[in-house]
């Protein structure tokens, strides 16, 4: 018997019925109620929206993707700092709650897949309990599967080896959820099996269908597993050269299929607004809206624009964002990229220095009107755009074959970026300048921090950095500037974070 049988009842007492921009109805479902509720084709296309929204579901008052682990991958990083918990490397324990936010949160929404892709299956022997086309049964099960892997990649790149759970429950642990963890090669490749799968089963995106907004599609679908076999290539795992040449041919499907499909936009900027948060260059983003219960932390976290004085360019200047980039980075941007002007800022909304101790700051996302809650707005949290699939593309073959045939995805990054951004008045530049001649260790170098300089404070900061091997001598190296305390000595037992103590006690062969 548990000394805490049920220790945080987020996981049992949270609904579904939160409005998103994906176009359906919602509803409430959990194990006890799934038996009576599903009873036909519709019912699992309103559970499915349900399967969606878990990502924008707030665990204990936080937002387990915009405050959870978008928060884990970006904030004490080669790239950035954060002046509480996830800053200067004071590395957290398990009592810690954007880490049960993150850690619960994802398996409540991992439960709510489970149970979508169980009704589906279910049979009276020969026969499907809930008729439909084979066609929608397997498009309705690739979704969910695709949300799913997405949950377990998370778990996978911030707490390694990780219990895999198919069996739909609602913070109820018993003998089905009470598992040992997986090695994480396995949690890799169960990641990869529903990819697969979804991969088979979704459409490519049509832009033209405003409703397809932020659900699972192919090409989402094939970023994910470009994105999952470069992690298994690099850091911890290290299977090298097999894994690197899988990512190549995912990124290669987007590539191909990308011409009119997927692009870059001209304006790096303008990706940046909410009005833009729907162009050809975004694979998929988590979903948040501009009502109130609808909205996340998001943007808020990300910038400096957590504050509005009016709609023009200086607006952009106001806020209380509480991310700081950090000396390297600024030092890896030529101060005339475009995209160092449009993330970076040294001045307050009147003008004035700030103090040395936080000189810069960063000023990336962007938004046109004021929100009644300065701490939430309706930004989308992204997960994965074309630029990063160039890149990926990049780096894959360079670890194959060198640079020669990699140049031409870096620099068409870099040539989007020179191009400025005329509505925030940054003109056009002659930098960053395209890439020549290089040997295979200059390319890789180079390619980490193009990554750092396009993506910042995006989601794939800490991803980039373990998955380099280089993740405890480039941060004991990175330059934070703090008021608050020392910044801590990081070593190879942090390169995941600890389980939540929440789920330790509720299951002793996490102990």
């Amino acid at each position: 018997m548990k000394k805490i049988k049920y220790i945080i009842p987020l996981m049992i007492a949270i609904s579904l019925l939160l409005n998103s921009c994906i176009d359906l109805d919602d509803t409430t479902f959990s194990t006890e109620s799934s038996d009576t509720y599903f009873n036909n084709e519709e019912d699992i296309k309103i559970a499915l929206v349900g399967v969606y929204n878990s990502l924008t579901k707030r665990y204990g008052g936080l937002d387990s993707f915009s405050e959870g682990y978008i928060q884990m991958t970006t904030h004490g990083t080669h790239t950035g700092w954060f002046t509480t918990d996830f800053g200067r490397h004071n590395y957290l324990t398990g009592t810690n709650p954007k880490l049960a936010a993150s850690y619960l949160g994802s398996y409540f929404g991992i439960s709510k897949a489970n149970t979508v892709i169980q009704k589906l299956e279910e049979k009276s022997g020969t026969d499907y309990l809930i008729q439909m086309t084979e066609e929608n049964r397997n498009k309705y099960c690739a979704e969910a599967k695709f949300i799913r892997a997405l949950y377990y990649s998370n778990l996978a790149q911030f707490f390694g080896a990780v219990p895999i759970v198919v069996e739909p429950f609602d913070g109820i642990y018993n003998e089905s959820t009470e598992l040992e963890k997986s090695p994480l090669e396995e949690v890799y490749a169960f990641i990869i099996s529903d990819l697969i799968f979804a991969e088979e089963h979704l459409e490519l995106r049509d832009f033209a269908v405003a409703k397809q907004s932020g659900r699972a599609t192919k090409g989402a679908t094939q970023g994910l597993l470009a994105r999952t076999y470069l992690s298994m290539a690099g850091a911890p795992l290290n299977l090298g050269a097999e894994y690197y040449q899988l990512a190549k041919d995912q990124a290669l499907k987007i590539y191909d299929s990308g011409l009119g499909v997927y692009e870059l936009l001209d304006d790096y900027s303008s990706l940046f607004y909410i009005e833009n948060e729907t162009s050809k260059e975004w694979l998929f983003a988590v979903q948040f809206g501009p009502e109130e219960d609808q909205s996340g932390s998001w943007g808020w976290y990300q910038t400096v624009m957590a504050r509005w004085k009016d709609s023009g360019l200086e607006s952009r200047r106001d806020g209380v964002g509480r991310l700081y980039p950090t000396e390297e980075l600024i030092a890896a941007y030529d101060p005339t990229d475009p995209r160092f002007i449009n993330n970076i800022i040294t001045t307050r909304a009147n003008g004035t220095p700030e103090p040395n101790t936080h000189k810069f700051r960063t000023t990336k996302f962007k938004f046109k009107e004021q929100y009644t809650d300065r701490n939430k707005t309706g930004m989308n949290a992204p997960i994965l755009r074309y630029a990063d699939i160039l890149l990926i593309l990049a780096e894959t073959e360079n670890e194959l074959n060198g640079p020669a045939a990699a140049y031409q995805y870096i620099n068409a990054v870099r040539e989007r970026a020179r191009k400025g951004s005329p509505d925030l008045g940054i003109d056009p530049s002659l930098e960053p300048a395209d890439l020549v001649g290089l040997n295979q260790e200059e390319f890789r170098k180079e390619v980490f921090w193009e990554r750092a300089r396009e993506l910042c404070w995006e989601v794939t900061d800490r991803l980039d950095l373990v998955r380099s091997g280089n993740f405890v001598s480039v941060l004991n190296d990175a330059t934070y500037v703090s008021k608050e305390g020392s910044v801590k000595t990081v070593t190879e037992e942090h390169l995941f974070f600890p389980l939540p103590l929440a789920a330790i006690l509720n299951n002793s062969n996490l102990e």
